[in-house]
């Protein structure tokens, strides 16, 4: 017996998988973003805050420094559904 197929579903701004409702913003599975990568509102945060946040993540998991960190987190966010240029 084979587990049934679960969507792929994952958040447009950072890519963290949306396995349940409770992954969403505000718990809601029509809101494609993560509750990480929103406001109280539900509303995308700022590029700014996420592309800091993003940096800072990466400094901390990967011990990278400031303008390495920097430059893959804009590299990474340039792929996302939310930040790509054509968007």
């Amino acid at each position: 017996m084979t587990a049934p197929m679960v969507p792929d579903v994952r958040c447009d701004s950072c890519g963290m998988p949306l396995a349940t409702a409770a992954d969403h913003a505000l718990g809601d599975p029509s809101i494609p973003y993560c509750r990480h990568c929103t406001r109280e509102d539900g509303t995308l945060q700022a590029r700014d805050e996420r592309l800091e946040r993003f940096t800072q993540w990466s400094m901390r998991a990967e011990g990278l420094d400031y303008e390495t960190a920097k430059a893959r987190a804009e590299a990474y966010m340039a792929t996302m559904p939310a930040w790509r240029k054509d968007a």
